[in-house]
């Protein structure tokens, strides 16, 4: 299996963007998807067999980062894919010299709490009812991960 990771930009953005689009209820739209490609932005997708199968964003702001998205096929999940970009994320955040790496997530992925739990992220606080659900809304998690002491 041949596996390689490349920055997305302006040019090869559409794939992940059609994954982005194909994971969450309300994903962002073509234009701020794009606003994501540049600085203090930056993204890369995992490509599997010359498929596209998955992608994140993070930014970068004065010594911490933010995962601001992360994101695998739907066929492609539970083959390790999303570790594989966590883990590509987080060296990237190590290069930046980061101290701390935060992230979002809904309460109800559970496979996605899993991964950061297993990855060294620890809960810091639950924002009430934010993310918006087909019949409501429910809790987002904030998470924490420390990178440099």
């Amino acid at each position: 299996m041949d596996s390689a990771l490349q920055e997305i930009n302006k040019s090869n953005y559409s794939t992940a963007f059609y994954i982005q689009q194909s994971c969450h209820l309300n994903p962002w739209s073509e234009s701020v998807f794009m606003d994501s490609l540049s600085k203090p932005y930056f993204a890369f997708q995992l490509i599997i067999d010359n498929q596209i199968v998955g992608y994140y964003v993070g930014l970068n702001v004065a010594g911490e980062a933010t995962l601001m998205d992360l994101g695998v096929r739907e066929k492609c999940r539970g083959k390790g894919f999303g570790q594989q970009l966590l883990d590509h994320f987080m060296q990237q955040c190590d290069q930046f010299n980061c101290e701390e790496v935060w992230l979002e997530v809904r309460e109800s992925n559970q496979a996605a709490v899993t991964l950061y739990t297993k990855s060294a992220f620890e809960f810091v606080e639950v924002r009430k009812d934010y993310y918006p659900t087909k019949t409501g809304r429910e809790n987002g998690l904030i998470m924490k991960a420390t990178i440099k002491q």
